[in-house]
């Protein structure tokens, strides 16, 4: 209904919500940075994201972590 999709503007909210700790915020910023979603791949950011949020508990982040690692 007439919003605009700004996948680089949604990563800038996505890295400021996560910096306050929030963990799906991690999740996705680390989604972004693994798929290129608004921002250049970057696998080590990406890691360092899921890290953040598998530390609170986050099972997909820790399994994506798994996954990342062993590519």
């Amino acid at each position: 209904l007439g919003i605009n999709k700004n996948p680089a503007t949604a990563a800038i909210y996505f890295e400021q919500a996560a910096r306050q700790g929030h963990l799906l915020a991690q999740y996705n910023l680390a989604e972004c940075y693994r798929n290129g979603t608004g921002v250049r791949i970057d696998y080590s950011t990406a890691a360092y994201w899921y890290r953040e949020a598998a530390a609170q508990g986050y099972a997909p982040a820790r399994d994506r972590l798994s996954a990342l690692e062993r590519n």
